[in-house]
């Protein structure tokens, strides 16, 4: 009786999540993908390894293994390189005794690196020589 009852109560429960430690990525950033995964019987899973899947638009998926993390059953994790611009979605088949197991996804965005608002320090000498040069432009102007 419990047995039909706890899968009842079970029914619609996702078997785990995977997830970036950010929504937004510039290329040659690191990527820290996580996830926290279960067995049909929602269970910690215990396998040596988890294989995801990264795809970029409509390119061909790149799989990436995810390794268990110490102390911690059912967790895994990578890091990986990002590559490409565009919405990058990690997917998970989480593996089952079924047919057809559950599948976790998680999409990120990777732009270009943008220099113009991660170099915001003082860049002294090239204030002076600017303001030198308008000074200069501006005796040249009053100049007959």
């Amino acid at each position: 009786m419990r047995y039909l009852v706890e899968g009842r109560a079970l029914e619609g429960r996702r078997r785990g999540y995977v997830q970036t430690d950010r929504d937004r990525y510039e290329v040659g950033g690191k990527i820290n993908i996580t996830a926290r995964l279960q067995d049909p019987t929602y269970n910690p899973l215990d396998v040596p390894r988890i294989d995801a899947t990264l795809q970029v638009g409509s390119d061909t998926p790149e799989t990436v293994p995810l390794l268990p993390v110490a102390n911690q059953k059912g967790a895994y994790q990578a890091t990986l390189t990002a590559r490409k611009t565009g919405i990058n979605t990690v997917r998970i088949n989480i593996p089952s005794g079924e047919a057809e197991g559950s599948t976790v996804e998680m999409p990120f965005t990777v732009e270009l690196p943008s220099v113009e608002t991660s170099q915001v320090w003082l860049d002294k000498p090239l204030l002076k020589d600017l303001a030198e040069l308008r000074d200069t432009l501006d005796e040249l102007a009053v100049a007959p």
